[in-house]
This record gives structure tokens, sequence and C-alpha cells, in this order.
């Protein structure tokens, strides 16, 4: 993985339209895939955060006829 390739919270929240507060709560709680790079500098993979809302995908209900 390349520097290049982490986004910091503002790339973060585009992708997953979670708000900034909200995903500095989330990295504090460790409920989101995250890299810290120092005390306060917090980076995100793209790929990790898809990966993260794919997992969280609820299946559709099959509808009964």
């Amino acid at each position: 993985m390349e520097r290049s390739e982490l986004v910091d919270y503002a790339g973060a929240e585009l992708i997953t339209g979670i708000s900034r507060a909200t995903l500095a709560s989330m990295v504090n709680r460790r409920q989101i895939p995250h890299v810290r790079l120092g005390p306060r500098m917090v980076r995100f993979d793209p790929r990790d955060l898809r990966a993260w809302i794919d997992s969280r995908r609820v299946p559709e209900r099959s509808r009964v006829a």
C-alpha cells in the first residue's frame, strides 16, 4: 500500500457518507478500519472502507407471493 492511496477524513467522508465527527468517534472506538500514522494523524484505505461497507450490507427480504 502506497501512502498516496490513503485518504484523510475528508476523503473518508466522501466514500462513506459519514460525517467527520462520527468517523472520529468510530476511529476512537476502533469500529472502522483506519491507519494511524501518528498520535493525531489518521488515514483510511479506500479499499478497506468499501469492503467495510460491503460487509454491512443487509440482504433484501424475499417477497412472499
